[in-house]
């Protein structure tokens, strides 16, 4: 995976560019058997329409700032999807070591369809107990 600007990857010589983000709380990955508190998908496609999801999985500990900043600029979850009200860098919520896992799969949400290029980071980034209780009961 490499990223060349701060929406776009390459995999297997075809650019893919983010489209959307989302979390699941708790993780869908499972590492070794251990599910982590959150995950993040980065949503990318390239030209024909395949997908490409990049999974940052997130363990509790230190608060995290980013998340900090980007949970203040939607005003509610309710809806599911949400507009931002100010920019954000996606690449701060990369790990910096972008060591990952790659394999095929399927879509993350319904229809679940088999077409997934699946890229799992394997440096967990972190969140507080207390971020992590917000999120949950927004979404």
């Amino acid at each position: 995976m490499k990223s060349f600007a701060a929406n776009t990857i390459r995999l297997d010589d075809q650019l893919y560019t983010l489209e959307e983000f989302h979390f699941h709380i708790p993780a869908e990955n499972t590492i070794d058997g251990k599910r982590y508190a959150m995950e993040l998908h980065l949503m990318h496609r390239n030209s024909n329409g395949d997908l490409a999801v990049v999974a940052v999985i997130f363990t509790e500990g230190t608060a995290n700032k980013t998340l900090e900043r980007l949970w203040q600029s939607i005003p509610t979850l309710l809806e599911k999807r949400a507009t931002l009200f100010a920019p954000v860098d996606i690449n701060q919520l990369l790990p910096a070591d972008k060591t990952y896992w790659r394999f095929n799969g399927s879509q993350p949400s319904p229809f679940c369809l088999e077409n997934a290029a699946w890229v799992v980071l394997q440096h967990p980034l972190t969140l507080s107990s207390a971020q992590l209780e917000k999120f949950a009961c927004r979404s």
